[in-house]
């Protein structure tokens, strides 16, 4: 039940007798003598601190509620919507939890969680009765803002003590000796007895007619929604039906067509038949030609490959003829052991002679007729590197050098070497190295 307006009946003047009124307003409870809640409940308008709230609820005769049963945290947090302040907390011992009645906290109603104390400042509880209406307990900084729910001491006897106190009024005039004063009160309660019992017999039926008027009520309807659901079926088969016969004219006229595509399709599978046959033909008569044309072409490479190795022999034949004809090998010769660069060119000159300087097309053609190894020649940068000159001091002209060369690789390729071909007329096979290695030399005097 929430608490909103008024629950049931007034309390009557004298405070003593009859059910409580509750009010969600704390302005009305206080103002016309209600209380909230069958513990004097009341939530202050405003939002305010965990201390200011407190205060607010003292400056009105109350305090922060105390919620230590079950039964009580789930009748408020049944009762209550807003997330409000109760008076439990720790700010006089930290993790020492107490009420504000300095009662300490035996068992708490707490969320997932908590407590935390996040961040250290959370030391005051509030109840957060969206969560659960068991375990929606919550530390919170004491700054923070909400409203307080404050419970007052009861200013009237609660419905169970003045049952109590009737009942010991009974007692006490059930042991008195004066016997016109029993028989009155046993006449009185015999009437109040009758009256009861009146009262409850008509209110029985009263209850059976309602019921009565129930069961007629909901048979009348009953059969009106079956009757109501038949008329509906006997419609929706009717049509059914109908669009059922629609469906079969519907498939019978498709039926036709369809069997008159299938005969359409069969006379066009025939004719499409005929015209594979006619081209399965043609097409082999044109893979035996294709045949004939390859077997032509495979000849005719041949024969090409042929007449290319007869050019290249002739070619061949006439360039050596050529070179023989310009070629004099007079006053060269070769060292007859593989030696450095420098022992090399000493080998040379004493000789006579000294390394070969190659400054022509046609001598390196020559000279590379009758190399059969790799062999130094008379070309360094020794003196002035990356400024490659000849033995007798002049500078490089044209060079014959294999490609990517020369590259001074490490830096410490200064002497330059003639490297054999299969061919004769492979001109360029210069290559630089380091003249520490070992290569037999070619004089020239």
């Amino acid at each position: 039940m929430e608490l909103e307006g008024f629950y049931e009946n007034d309390v009557r003047n004298n405070g003593t007798t009859g059910r409580q009124r509750h009010c969600r307003d704390e302005g009305q409870a206080r103002n016309r003598r209600y209380v909230w809640g069958p513990d004097g409940l009341f939530i202050s308008i405003e939002q305010k601190s965990w201390s200011d709230s407190r205060q607010y609820c003292r400056d009105r005769g109350a305090d922060l509620v105390i919620i230590n049963t079950e039964e009580k945290q789930r009748h408020i947090s049944s009762l209550v919507k807003d997330n409000v302040w109760i008076g439990l907390s720790d700010i006089e011992n930290e993790v020492k939890w107490k009420w504000v009645d300095n009662s300490p906290l035996k068992h708490g109603f707490w969320d997932v969680g908590e407590p935390n104390n996040y961040r250290g400042d959370e030391d005051c509880i509030g109840l957060n009765p969206g969560i659960h209406t068991l375990n929606n307990w919550g530390d919170f900084d004491c700054s923070y803002k909400r409203k307080g729910l404050s419970s007052v001491k009861m200013f009237y006897k609660t419905q169970e003590q003045i049952m109590e106190i009737e009942a010991i009024y009974e007692s006490d005039e059930d042991t008195d000796t004066t016997g016109p004063r029993k028989w009155s009160k046993n006449k009185d309660k015999g009437k109040a007895q009758n009256y009861g019992g009146s009262r409850r017999l008509v209110l029985m039926t009263v209850c059976l007619g309602i019921i009565c008027v129930l069961l007629l009520v909901s048979i009348i309807v009953q059969h009106l929604s079956i009757t109501a659901e038949r008329e509906s079926l006997f419609k929706s088969n009717k049509n059914t039906v109908e669009e059922f016969n629609q469906t079969i004219n519907s498939l019978q006229d498709n039926y036709t067509e369809l069997m008159t595509e299938k005969d359409q399709l069969k006379n066009n599978f025939s004719s499409l038949s005929q015209k594979k046959l006619e081209l399965e033909t043609r097409v082999n008569d044109l893979t035996a030609e294709k045949s004939q044309l390859q077997r032509n072409i495979d000849s005719l490479s041949q024969k090409k490959l042929e007449l290319e190795s007869k050019v290249t022999s002739l070619s061949d034949e006439l360039k050596l003829k050529a070179f023989n004809e310009g070629c004099s090998l007079d006053g060269l010769f070769i060292s007859n052991k593989k030696m450095s660069w420098s022992d090399s060119r000493k080998y040379c000159r004493d000789q006579g002679a000294d390394l070969v300087i190659i400054d022509t097309e046609v001598k390196q053609r020559c000279i590379n007729s009758f190399a059969k190894e790799r062999m130094w020649i008379g070309l360094t940068d020794i003196e002035h590197e990356g400024n490659l000159t000849w033995v007798d001091n002049s500078p490089l002209n044209q060079g014959f050098w294999m490609e990517g060369e020369p590259n001074d690789e490490h830096g410490k390729e200064d002497c330059v070497e003639m490297i054999s071909s299969s061919t004769s007329f492979n001109l360029k096979n210069w290559n630089d190295l380091p003249c520490s290695e070992k290569r037999k030399g070619v004089c020239e005097k």
